[in-house]
């Protein structure tokens, strides 16, 4: 299954301060993983997100053998 790389530049003491103020075990990039997947449940509707849902099961089940592992 193709993923998508996506890069967000920030200036270097904005990201340094940001990453100091973050609940511990939190990194900026697990919270931006997290906001990425509340606007993408907020912007695609139902619909169309079962049937991308739908599809990446689909392609991921090609990639299985017949034990249900990647082969």
């Amino acid at each position: 299954m193709a993923k998508r790389d996506v890069t967000v530049w920030m200036d270097e003491h904005v990201y340094c301060a940001l990453s100091e103020c973050l609940p511990e075990g939190t990194s900026i990039e697990q919270e931006l993983a997290r906001m990425l997947e509340r606007l993408y449940e907020q912007t695609v509707p139902a619909e169309e997100r079962r049937k991308v849902e739908d599809t990446v099961r689909r392609k991921r089940t090609l990639k299985c053998g017949a034990g249900g592992v990647l082969s």
